[in-house]
């Protein structure tokens, strides 16, 4: 999965943006822009930019197109996507973008009301 993001954003903006409600515990690790969250079920997702790792020139065209100017891959397991919906929805009203498949269309894009 991955985050997209119309604004330039860190993974320490972001972690400002979750409480403990949808976090148990966050860490942040900024000279790698890197973050780690623990859910309250105890399921971590990791967060990891993919500012200029993004080279491919349909990839690079994709953001251009939705004036992306963060990207941040998210490692979730599958039973914890829901409850994990509820800081992407955090991240979306702070910073605006979406939440998209990492395939090559990013596709399929999921709309605020499935997180």
């Amino acid at each position: 999965l991955l985050y997209m993001s119309p604004q330039e954003v860190t993974t320490a903006q972001l972690k400002e943006a979750i409480t403990e409600t949808e976090a148990a515990e966050v860490h942040v690790w900024p000279e790698l822009d890197i973050m780690e969250i623990t859910l309250p079920s105890t399921a971590t997702v990791d967060v990891e930019t993919m500012n200029g790792f993004m080279d491919n020139e349909e990839d690079l065209q994709f953001m251009d197109e939705h004036s992306i100017k963060s990207v941040y891959a998210i490692t979730v397991e599958e039973p914890a996507m829901k409850e994990f919906g509820a800081c992407v929805k955090k991240f979306i009203d702070a910073y605006g973008g979406f939440l998209c498949s990492d395939s090559d269309d990013f596709t399929p894009i999921f709309k605020y009301e499935e997180l």
